[in-house]
């Protein structure tokens, strides 16, 4: 009699290991601490969690002064610096040394700023980005650089806000930048909205890999925007209701095509006709009635509405995009969720 397995219900156990080793300072004004993670490129635990990326071994150090008293016009403050090298735990290239520097402060007011910089200043090995296994891209070094601030929550109106800068010792360059109004009308209703919205020049990146077997990459423009919308009203301290909207649009536009080397670096190739630009667009609702009808014990009835849609047509206009988006199909769920907690001592408080 012959039994056939198939391949997905087979088990093949392979022998992997992983660790993580740190030691520090975590009192008083001076904080540090030097660490060491290593995986192997056979450790794999997606059967209990999920593992991203193995086969790395990373080296860094963190340092910290922290004044927890006020000063001058500052309630609070932080600087820090951190530095990180990461290699291929098999050929032992370099994935990312890096170093980062950045502080935040508080003030008297409890308004918040704060301020990083990151700069990796050799070649990379990217591993992952082919999608070929032993196949690489030597990505140049790069910089980048935020700021932000954060104003008062305990008024009606608030505001946050952040840029962000990065390029790299190439072509590439890229913006972001993000605004967020939130307004308290009452102790009962508050929202918040949220634009975020990132600009992409000359970024290189895996495209496709042809029918002979060579990956072609690309240099594309790219652009995303992202709006938010939240907002609560508290009918009493146990009774609420929640919304939740998000629309998020992500488009990229190819200007070159190269051939991956063997070698990591890329050659320009004429010779490829693909069409690999992208147009997508998800949109999500959830508004959720939650209910704590007893301690520890709660009602949820939650309502999900989802649209994606992606396709190669790049639409410049953001309400001829918004239209196309919501004439996609949509997925809707309604969920209802009990949790009642019981006290053992309540319920058997005659026995024993």
């Amino acid at each position: 009699m012959f039994a056939y397995t198939p391949e997905f219900l087979k088990y093949n156990p392979k022998s992997g290991y992983k660790y993580y080793a740190s030691i520090g300072k975590v009192s008083g004004n001076f904080h540090f601490n030097v660490y060491r993670h290593v995986m192997d490129p056979n450790y794999d635990d997606n059967d209990l969690g999920i593992t991203h990326r193995n086969n790395f071994e990373r080296n860094g150090a963190n340092f910290r002064y922290n004044i927890y008293e006020p000063f001058w016009k500052a309630r609070r403050f932080s600087a820090y610096f951190n530095t990180s090298h990461e290699t291929n735990y098999t050929t032992g290239k370099n994935l990312n040394l890096k170093f980062r520097t950045g502080a935040n402060m508080t003030f008297l007011s409890y308004v918040g700023t704060w301020m990083n910089f990151t700069v990796s200043p050799v070649e990379r090995y990217d591993y992952y980005d082919p999608r070929t296994e032993g196949r690489y891209y030597i990505r140049p070094g790069y910089a980048n650089g935020s700021l932000g601030f954060s104003s008062d929550y305990r008024k009606p109106f608030a505001l946050d806000g952040n840029i962000w800068i990065g390029f790299d010792q190439e072509e590439y360059q890229g913006k972001t930048f993000m605004i967020r109004p939130l307004v308290r009308v009452s102790d009962k209703l508050n929202f918040n909205y949220t634009f975020r919205t990132s600009i992409t020049d000359n970024s290189k990146g895996y495209a496709d890999t042809d029918t002979s077997g060579v990956i072609i990459y690309g240099q594309r423009d790219m652009t995303s925007y992202e709006n938010v919308f939240a907002g609560r009203y508290m009918f009493k301290n146990n009774l609420s209701l929640s919304l939740w909207m998000r629309h998020y649009w992500y488009q990229g536009v190819y200007n070159e095509y190269f051939s991956l080397k063997d070698n990591g670096h890329l050659e320009e190739n004429y010779n490829y006709g693909g069409n690999n630009d992208f147009n997508f667009n998800t949109f999500n609702v959830d508004l959720a009635f939650n209910w704590e009808f007893a301690p520890g014990s709660n009602l949820s009835v939650v309502w999900k509405n989802s649209i994606v849609h992606e396709d190669q047509y790049i639409i410049d206009d953001f309400l001829d995009n918004l239209k196309r988006t919501m004439e996609s199909d949509q997925l809707n769920q309604i969920s209802l969720k009990l949790l009642y907690y019981l006290d053992y001592q309540s319920v058997f408080k005659n026995k024993g």
